[in-house]
């Protein structure tokens, strides 16, 4: 998804438009062990402003999900919604900065050349808001709020199998 910050009108310019679905699911595959696969191509939905300095965007995109769930196991469907808040500057202030970023910087796309693509910000905002264990909670009957079955109350960690150092200490004659 590209703007062209130039064409943008003084009251504001409205964008609406999808994800490539292929395009995010590939690099949700870079990472290891990763379980969640996009069922639908995110909605972009945006309202930007322009100024001499860049340009703000507010909006949200939408999108559907596919993730096991850590708690039944079984896999889900889920919705997703998040905001696509962020600044878009001239790359020339991050220079001027002398090229450090910062936690300033969150938020923040430099640009170089029109049109300004956001794509990649806008897929970076979807993969941040997931979580890598789907851990529903739980109601009153330990159903899963998410499915609906009955899951274990709790896991059980079994003792370990070796001695704590001050068992051993202790052992050794040491006080």
């Amino acid at each position: 998804m590209k703007l062209r910050l130039s064409d943008i009108p003084p009251e504001g310019l409205r964008v609406s438009g999808t994800l490539d679905l292929d395009r995010l699911n590939a690099r949700m595959a870079e990472g290891r062990d990763n379980e969640i696969v996009f069922t639908s191509p995110p909605q972009v939905e945006l309202r930007v402003w322009g100024s001499p300095r860049g340009a703000e965007t507010k909006g949200r995109i939408f999108s559907r999900y596919r993730q096991p769930c850590s708690r039944c196991l079984k896999t889900l469907d889920l919705d997703l919604e998040v905001a696509a808040d962020f600044l878009l500057k001239p790359a020339r202030e991050r220079d001027l900065a002398r090229g450090r970023e910062s936690a300033d910087d969150i938020g923040v796309i430099y640009f170089e050349n029109e049109p300004v693509d956001i794509e990649d910000q806008l897929q970076e905002n979807l993969i941040l808001a997931l979580r890598p264990f789907l851990l529903p909670e739980r109601d009153s009957q330990g159903r899963c709020s998410a499915c609906g079955e009955v899951c274990p109350t709790q896991w059980t960690v079994p003792e370990p199998s070796t001695p704590p150092l001050s068992a051993l200490l202790r052992k050794a004659g040491v006080n």
